[in-house]
């Protein structure tokens, strides 16, 4: 399957990936889940809290992206932005 969205390609492939990515974050979310944890302030807004859920969430997301797509740039919002050979 190929089709766009908003004029971006998406494939059989980027939705496996994203499927996948999904997932991986969702254990380390769940985890944290309902817990008081010790939260910090983002690293762009004052007034943004960070918690250790949205930091391991996006690290596992980043490890599947980078596992499938090594060269890509990766920007989140919790942690520093990945450049790569990607637009």
């Amino acid at each position: 399957m190929v089709m766009k969205i908003d004029g971006n390609l998406v494939t059989d492939e980027i939705v496996s990936v994203a499927q996948e990515v999904a997932f991986a974050a969702a254990a380390p979310i769940k985890k944290h889940f309902r817990q008081c944890r010790e939260t910090h302030r983002s690293k762009d807004a004052k007034s943004a809290i960070v918690t250790a859920a949205d930091i391991e969430g996006e690290t596992a997301m980043r490890a599947v992206i980078e596992k499938h797509f090594p060269d890509h740039s990766i920007e989140g919002e919790e942690l520093e932005k990945k450049l790569g050979n990607s637009e």
